[in-house]
């Protein structure tokens, strides 16, 4: 190679590197102060300066609260728990920047007086932090949502409500459950509405109160309180029913028929449980079928046994002593030897045809008899005839 071209290759070198120097600081150059202070500034500081300054002071203050109600509630959490496994709240920058832009325009939607929107945006962030199962976030947006004075009886008010119901029902606060879950029932019976695959939202809310009445049938059904028990599994397995969804139905008759057995009602418990193995054999449940069969085995057995041990009872000689002696005990009459020997094989005196008169309990002989015998009690009661 030549001195000349060698000059000239260095020189072409020397430009690339200037052109690729004004070309790094030329897209250095485009990046705006906001984008500047995404990676400068901390998540929650980003966040907030940004709402600040787009003017939404409402949902600064309320994402604020949240923050500082988080912070609180990792305090108060104990070493280990699962709460303090996951970073706080203002460190997780795609949550906040989620809460950003639905409290955004919920606050614009609330300044121009469109409620249902507003309702609609808190609904969508209830529903967010249920799928991160940040459950104290969904109660707070679910119930910004059901609770308003305005847009509160709307439809994503009314679906709000039926989560709420679900999450009280997980938690175990069935009574706060009943009562979204009626609300909401009665709200979506006046609304008309349907979900987002198109069915009625009333069927939901009867699907979500039967789940209800059923748990609450076994608090009382544990509780040996049967009446009330019967009650809410009838209840139960009527709104699930009108829910329209078999799965719920045959677990809310399953428990009917549960309660029925309990309380010794085995004949209706029997029909119960038909009506279970009906529904389990169109679901194709194997599970269901087998503990319905399981069941009714129980329950066969128990009627089983009570008819045995009242069989035995009725057969034992000391039976009718027993009953007579709670009688003497209680100012009663002696029974008479007919009544006695009801529970006794009968002894035939020799020659005769076996057939008495009975006169006051007493068993009388024939007229024109050979033998004016009548039959014998027992040794033990004849002391005290």
């Amino acid at each position: 190679m030549t001195a000349k071209s060698s000059r000239k290759t260095n020189f072409r070198m020397k430009q690339s590197v200037k052109s690729f120097n004004n070309k790094r600081v030329l897209d250095l150059s485009i990046l705006s102060k906001k984008e500047i202070a995404l990676f400068r500034n901390s998540p929650k500081q980003y966040v907030c300066v940004e709402m600040l300054q787009d003017g939404y002071h409402r949902a600064f203050s309320e994402v604020f609260s949240l923050l500082r109600s988080d912070r609180d509630q990792r305090s108060e959490e104990l070493p280990g728990s699962s709460r303090l496994q996951t970073p706080p709240l203002e460190e997780q920058r795609e949550k906040l920047e989620t809460l950003r832009l639905h409290l955004s325009r919920a606050e614009k939607a609330e300044r121009e007086g469109s409620w249902t929107a507003v309702c609609e945006e808190r609904l969508h962030l209830g529903r967010y932090f249920a799928h991160h199962e940040d459950f104290w976030l969904s109660f707070h947006f679910y119930h910004s949502c059901a609770d308003r004075e305005f847009g509160g009886r709307s439809k994503p008010a009314t679906e709000a409500r039926l989560h709420l119901a679900d999450l009280y029902q997980q938690k175990g606060d069935l009574e706060e459950a009943r009562q979204q879950a009626e609300m909401g029932l009665k709200q979506a019976e006046e609304g008309g509405w349907v979900d987002l695959d198109g069915r009625p939202l009333r069927l939901k809310a009867c699907t979500e109160l039967g789940k209800i009445y059923s748990l609450q049938g076994e608090v009382f059904l544990a509780a040996k309180d049967y009446d009330k028990a019967k009650k809410l599994f009838h209840q139960g397995s009527k709104m699930a029913t009108e829910g329209e969804d078999k799965s719920v139905e045959g677990e809310a008759v399953f428990r009917q028929g549960l309660s029925l057995h309990s309380s010794e009602d085995h004949h209706a418990a029997r029909k119960v449980f038909s009506t279970c193995i009906e529904i389990f054999s169109e679901l194709q449940d194997v599970k269901g079928l087998v503990k319905t069969y399981k069941a009714i085995a129980k329950s066969l057995e128990r009627k089983f046994r009570r008819k045995t041990s009242t069989f035995v009872l009725l057969m034992h000689p000391s039976a009718s002593v027993l009953s007579w002696r709670q009688r003497r005990k209680h100012g009663g009459d002696s029974p008479g030897v007919g009544e006695v020997s009801g529970y006794l094989p009968k002894q035939r005196p020799a020659g005769q045809a076996g057939r008495h008169l009975s006169v006051s309990g007493q068993h009388l002989p024939r007229p024109g008899s050979a033998s004016g015998s009548v039959q014998i009690p027992p040794t033990g009661l004849q002391s005290r005839l």
